[in-house]
């Protein structure tokens, strides 16, 4: 009988693990902002950034930047297999206040246009600061103050080095 207990081990440690994907919420600015930063730069590849605006009841009417409207931007990324929507609330000053970290579908198995913007990330401890100009154009702001914009339709947004040093990575023959 106790030579059957190291078989039963043995065929125990074997079977898969399956981990459930669960929805990552916080709404502590800090943290916020450090796990957009982490969440970016641990990505295999970044799709797409989009802008949602919200208008708030007293401001009524269409949204503006004049007008008071909570904005947010939804990330999509793909990392180890899985797709991500990533989703942080913008404050009046453009701190991050609260980030959503949800799985969606099975991911690409392809790069996304912005996928250079993990690269940058990977050096951030956060971003510290994401503004939102009136054409959708989002500026993400590191705690060492770089800042990489992303034009809707343009990708890199005239980030010039950014660009470059991802054309160099992707033209390398070690890529």
């Amino acid at each position: 009988m106790l030579m059957l207990l190291p078989l039963v081990s043995l065929v125990v440690s074997t079977q898969p693990v399956i981990e459930t994907l669960e929805t990552e919420t916080t709404s502590s600015s800090r943290v916020a902002q450090v796990r957009l930063a982490e969440a970016i730069g641990d990505a295999d590849a970044v799709h797409s950034i989009a802008v949602r605006r919200t208008k708030h009841r007293a401001a009524g009417g269409p949204c503006s930047v004049a007008k008071r409207c909570g904005v947010s931007i939804d990330i999509s990324l793909d990392r180890d297999g899985i797709a991500y929507r990533v989703v942080a609330s913008i404050g009046p000053r453009g701190a991050v206040t609260q980030l959503t970290i949800a799985p969606r579908t099975a991911a690409v198995d392809e790069l996304g246009s912005l996928s250079w913007l993990s690269v940058e990330m990977q050096n951030a401890t956060a971003i510290s600061r994401v503004t939102v100009d009136e054409d959708d154009a989002v500026t993400l702001t590191t705690d060492t103050g770089e800042a990489f914009m992303i034009i809707p339709g343009r990708g890199s947004g005239g980030n010039e080095s950014a660009a470059a040093r991802w054309a160099a990575a992707w033209d390398s023959p070690e890529a």
